[in-house]
């Protein structure tokens, strides 16, 4: 197939696909923004807290960035704006970085979490006098 015919064919299955894609934006668009409502909401109520101040912001940045992502995937759907839908991508591109950089950092507490309670718990028995083993 020539490079001409290739990209006619290549044009002609995106206008076949483009209205599907708008379809299934608008539908992702609500679950979208009520996601990101849940984890601003989230956010508020860690900040109500001292220690959940410290990290309040990070649930409501994530929060704002799926509410954008959502009113960004509306407007490919309503106002046929195909620029709109890269920005849509981004935004969720760094939510899912941001929180698989969570997900590594909890995972790194944890195993030091668990560390540091199985040495305390080696120690403790270590110390118990010889009558209660």
């Amino acid at each position: 197939m020539s490079e001409p015919q290739a990209t006619e064919e290549r044009d002609r299955q995106i206008l076949t696909l483009w209205p599907l894609l708008e379809a299934e934006l608008l539908n992702l668009s609500g679950w979208v923004k009520l996601l990101g409502v849940a984890h601003m909401i989230v956010g508020v109520l860690q900040a109500l807290s001292v220690v959940g101040l410290v990290v309040a912001w990070l649930p409501i940045w994530l929060g704002v960035l799926l509410f954008q992502a959502g009113n960004r995937a509306a407007q490919v759907a309503t106002a046929h704006r195909p620029q709109d839908l890269l920005e849509t991508m981004r935004k969720l591109r760094l939510f899912f970085v941001i929180q698989g950089i969570v997900l590594l950092v909890m995972l790194g507490i944890f195993v030091l979490v668990v560390l540091m309670a199985g040495g305390a718990l080696f120690q403790l028995v270590r110390h118990l006098p010889e009558t209660y083993y």
